[in-house]
């Protein structure tokens, strides 16, 4: 399993989000003869009590805004609370990207009219700002279930990491920004729009960055106002992006990090640490944080940190530090490997806590993998505990020891020790 690693300390077990922590899960759609609610029950099975969930306008528009109603309450049934949904996909009609482009690229694309007014005089939304209507639209239906809506997925995603590195002084443009296709000051506007029409919906909802990966970006996306002509601040952009987001989440994936399972958890801890640190330099303070991305693959892949152990610790050891460093909650990437061993060298088709469901006929034929059967236990043994930072720093962990201490919803101790 490794030696060393340490387990995030302080943090508030998810601050305001909750003290238990989200086993959460990125579904996926691998296996288009399983519906949603089969996927939960896979999901389940696996040790997740909370799933991310995307609900793009693509699906509702042609659907029917209610399309989900039915799994929602059928997650609600086997278990599975607190899900984080991401909002993304404007319909063609009310997309920036050019008509060349095909359906699945509209997720990468920012909307149409996001500078229109975002109220109307009477305080409706204004139908005219296409964003803001789907957010309202959406949280209005959905707020039962969903109070943490993920705004956007990766929007500072870059083909290459170099292009990043200006953006501790200078903002990122829609040219460095292939998942979003817009600046830096358009993306504070879609938070921007995202918060006040989902807080007309329902005033409990909480507003989270979308899955972001650079602390650069972070900070600036903290410096920048939605003004577009520079960002800086006038009577009619006041605010900066802070002010539209209440929950920092971020991904993060443990391969980019050279070693074993610990290093990959010191990694995560340190990506944290430095959103945290990006926060505090400008005065934020957030309600929790979120991983909506996370895995490691289970087959050994070449020149990566990879295979059934590695997977199987980072998972264990990961949740853990998380909780412990107050992190609300994990989702892990994925539910169903993308291909069967030996039929790609990408990592990202064996993080499934599955194999690869594509062609099953029945659920029950779905095989665990070692990381599903982790995540299980973990679940089982530590799921809805809470972190208890006091019985951790009495526990005086050694160098080269990792671990943490939770009291279980019975209210025994708990130890997750390596």
């Amino acid at each position: 399993s490794g030696s060393g690693g340490v387990a995030g300390s302080g943090g508030s077990g998810g601050g305001t989000l909750g003290a238990t922590f989200r086993f959460g899960i990125n579904g996926g759609h691998r296996n288009a003869a399983f519906g949603d609610d089969v996927q939960a029950d896979l999901e389940a099975a696996a040790g997740c009590n909370s799933q991310r969930i995307s609900l793009p306008e693509t699906h509702l528009d042609k659907w029917g805004y209610g399309i989900e109603v039915k799994d929602m309450q059928h997650y609600a049934s086997v278990g599975m609370k607190d899900q984080v949904a991401f909002l993304t996909s404007p319909i063609r009609a009310h997309s920036t990207a050019p008509s060349s482009v095909a359906d699945w690229e509209l997720a990468h694309y920012l909307p149409k009219n996001l500078y229109e007014p975002i109220l109307l005089a009477g305080g409706q939304v204004n139908p005219a700002n296409h964003w803001a209507k789907y957010v309202f639209d959406t949280v209005s239906q959905y707020k039962t279930w969903i109070k943490v809506w993920e705004i956007w997925n990766e929007p500072d995603w870059v083909s290459s990491w170099q292009v990043t590195q200006t953006w501790n002084a200078s903002p990122p443009l829609a040219k460095d920004l292939p998942r979003f296709n817009g600046s830096i000051y358009e993306y504070v506007r879609l938070l921007r729009v995202s918060s006040v029409a989902a807080k007309l919906a329902d005033p409990e909802a909480k507003i989270a960055t979308g899955g972001l990966g650079y602390p650069s970006f972070l900070g600036a996306l903290l410096r920048y106002t939605d003004n577009p002509a520079d960002g800086s601040a006038t009577s009619d952009f006041p605010g900066k992006g802070g002010d539209y987001f209440d929950v920092l989440s971020f991904h993060h994936y443990p391969i980019y990090t050279p070693g074993n399972s610990d290093a990959g958890v010191v990694g995560y801890l340190d990506h944290k640490a430095k959103m945290s640190a990006e926060l505090s330099k400008a005065g934020k303070q957030v309600v929790g944080y979120e991983t909506t991305e996370s895995g490691a693959p289970h087959v050994g892949i070449s020149n990566t940190p990879s295979g059934a152990e590695y997977a199987r610790n980072y998972l264990m050891k990961v949740m853990t530090s998380a909780h412990a460093a107050g992190v609300h909650g994990i989702d892990w990437f994925v539910l169903s490997d993308g291909a069967k061993p030996g039929a790609s060298t990408d990592p990202y088709d064996f993080m499934g806590l599955y194999l690869d469901i594509a062609s099953l006929t029945s659920p029950t034929q779905a095989q665990k993998t070692d990381t599903g059967v982790a995540y299980a236990t973990l679940k089982a043994l530590i799921g809805g505990a809470t972190f208890d930072a006091g019985a951790t720093t009495a526990l005086a962990l050694p160098s080269g020891v990792g671990g943490a201490a939770f009291k279980t919803s019975a209210g025994k101790a708990a130890f997750v020790l390596w």
